[in-house]
C-alpha cells in the first residue's frame, strides 16, 4: 500500500525551498561524494549565469546568508560572489581543500615549521655571514665580553662575534608559514545543494 502524506502549499513550499524532497539535503549544504549527485554542483569555483534562473533557491540561500559573500574570490575562495547586476554566481572553489573545524569559514593557506639552528663562530668579519640568499644567513655580535676563565687568558671581550644560522623560509616561504604539516587524506567531489 502507497503511503499518501497531506500537506499545506506553505508547508510544501517550505520543503521545496528548504532542500531535496528526497534526501532531505537542505539548500547550500556543501558533501563530499564518490561521484556529482543530481541537484548538487561541483564548489569549484566556477562562475554560473543566470544564477537567479538556474540556481534560484542557492541565491536565496546566500541572500539570508550574506556572511557566506565576498568581494574577492582570489582571497577568499571558500565563499560566494554574487554580482547583482549580471546576476552571475562564482561558487565556492574546496578542490584540493581539507576540511577543520573553526569558529567562521576562512581559508587557511599551506604551510610547513619552520627549520632553524645555527652555530657559533668567533672572529672573521660581518661580510663573512651577510648577503647571503639562501637558507643559511648570519647575524653579529660586537663587544661581547666572556669572563676570565683562565689567568693564561689574554683577552676578555671579543669584538667581531659572529654565528651561521640555518632558518628554511629563507629558501621558500612555506616553510615556517604553519606549525602543523598535512597528514595523509582522500579526495572526494566537493559539491553544493541547490
Amino acid at each position: 500500500m502507497r503511503k499518501v502524506y497531506l500537506a499545506t502549499r506553505d508547508e510544501l513550499n517550505t520543503i521545496i525551498a528548504g532542500g531535496n524532497v528526497e534526501d532531505g539535503t537542505p539548500v547550500g549544504r556543501v558533501v563530499f561524494d564518490y561521484v556529482l549527485r543530481d541537484g548538487y554542483v561541483k564548489a569549484n569555483g566556477a562562475t554560473v549565469a543566470e544564477a537567479s534562473v538556474n540556481y534560484p533557491r542557492l541565491v536565496i540561500f546566500i541572500r539570508e546568508h550574506s556572511e557566506l559573500l565576498t568581494d574577492d574570490v582570489d582571497a577568499n575562495p571558500e565563499l560566494y560572489m554574487y554580482n547583482w547586476a549580471d546576476d552571475a554566481l562564482t561558487l565556492p572553489n574546496l578542490i584540493g581543500r581539507v576540511l577543520q573545524g573553526g569558529d567562521a569559514v576562512v581559508s587557511v593557506n599551506a604551510g610547513l615549521p619552520n627549520i632553524t639552528a645555527q652555530y657559533p663562530h668567533f672572529g672573521g668579519t660581518a661580510k663573512d655571514n651577510y648577503g647571503h640568499t639562501d637558507v643559511f644567513g648570519g647575524a653579529m655580535f660586537i663587544d661581547i665580553t666572556l669572563p676570565a676563565v683562565s689567568p693564561y687568558m689574554s683577552y676578555t671581550s671579543i669584538s667581531n662575534a659572529n654565528r651561521a644560522a640555518f632558518d628554511a623560509s629563507r629558501s621558500n616561504a612555506i616553510y615556517g608559514a604553519s606549525t602543523t604539516v598535512q597528514p595523509p587524506a582522500v579526495k572526494l567531489i566537493p559539491q553544493i545543494r541547490y
